[in-house]
């Protein structure tokens, strides 16, 4: 009797705690219910990608796990490897990692710790996406790519940095972030991607690097609190809907390299009280580029092509405060106060007033003897 009796208790012990394990690629997997819901990837190599999270060997294991530990000899975080793991709340990634693949962590809803040691080269596409509790997330400086959506809809994402080395804001790369309220974009950075940073709604201001040459389509539309633009200097091409509906944008510097403005790129930007344009040769901006902005919106062009911005479309119906010729080189700054930064019409960002001439001030020309 005695022996059925610890028979009996012994039995639930058991049954509370369970070891599953296999192999992956040239790395060993390990689910230990015993040690609070842990998953251990360990060995040399890269694991195994998946294109179906069924085909995952340890998917039928994994709904509880709230913490991943990726040893070091590990070399890649495979497509999938842990999509919809719905109670994760923490991975630690090391050095020897280079790579995460697709859809890594996509859907980890309670996800707030994401460690990542020097060492990463790549972030593959929508690898952190739809992790809506990851506040903060510090990307190694050794990282050289990051693939379109890896952050999208992060919706909690209030700060994150994009290492030195990057120099394409891919696709949908924080769009739907709308807890992020400032980022520095590299100064290696040609181009900004479709809808990168659409609908970071919190997102109040932006210093664009001096070697940007395109702004796609969508990048920055819905960003409502974003007030003002100064485009660098290289910039070519403003996209489709670009800044559509940045509802408090009340200035935007254009430079001359400027030659492609697309569809409604800042339509709806219904503040947009101050337009300083350095384009030489004016050209025909896409369909309703600019329209519903505010109706007392300046548009300052350089001395002697008003007329040709006129003959181009750039008319006193869509800038209805007025259309002025300026000579650029007594125009220094443009201040936006509510941001406290300073630029001048190069897009560089100044920190006093210290020349004579015009100044730009929330709207106003402001003479400086």
């Amino acid at each position: 009797m005695k022996i059925f009796l610890f028979i009996l208790l012994f039995i639930p012990l058991i049954a509370n705690g369970q070891i599953y394990s296999g192999t992956t690629g040239g790395c060993k997997w390990e689910i230990n219910t015993y040690r609070g819901d842990l998953m251990t990837i360990s060995g040399n190599g890269s694991m195994d990608d998946y294109n179906d999270i069924t085909h995952r060997p340890w998917n039928d294991y994994c709904s509880n796990v709230k913490k991943i530990t990726i040893e070091s000899g590990v070399t890649h975080v495979s497509n999938l490897a842990f999509k919809d793991f719905a109670n994760l709340s923490s991975v630690t990634i090391p050095s020897s990692v280079k790579s995460i693949g697709y859809s890594a962590f996509s859907n980890c809803d309670k996800l707030t710790n994401v460690s990542i040691q020097t060492g990463l080269i790549t972030i593959g596409k929508y690898a952190f996406v739809s992790c809506n509790n990851i506040e903060e997330i510090i990307i190694p400086e050794s990282v050289e790519a990051i693939g379109s959506g890896a952050f999208m809809n992060c919706s909690s994402l209030i700060s994150v940095n994009i290492p030195k080395w990057v120099t394409y804001i891919d696709s949908d790369l924080f769009s739907g972030c709308s807890s992020l309220n400032s980022i520095e974009i590299p100064t290696r950075v040609t181009n900004i991607g479709y809808q990168a940073f659409a609908g970071c709604s919190g997102l109040s201001s932006i210093e664009l690097p001096q070697s940007l040459i395109s702004i796609d389509d969508w990048a920055f539309s819905n960003c409502n609190n974003l007030a003002m633009v100064s485009i660098p200097e290289k910039v070519n091409h403003i996209g489709d809907y670009a800044f559509y509906n940045c509802t408090t944008l009340s200035t935007l510097f254009l430079p001359k390299s400027v030659n492609f403005i697309g569809e409604k790129a800042f339509n709806s930007c219904n503040s947009l009280v101050l337009v300083m344009s350095n384009i030489i040769n004016p050209f025909k901006f896409g369909s309703l580029a600019f329209s519903t902005i505010s109706d007392k919106c300046s548009l300052y062009v350089p001395k002697g092509t008003k007329n040709s911005y006129i003959a181009s479309g750039w008319t006193p119906d869509v800038f209805r405060g007025g259309i002025f010729e300026m000579d650029a080189t007594d125009i220094h700054q443009i201040i936006n106060n509510n941001s406290e930064l300073m630029y001048d019409l190069k897009g560089n960002r100044v920190y006093d007033l210290d020349t004579k001439g015009i100044y730009i001030i929330n709207g106003k020309k402001v003479y400086v003897k």
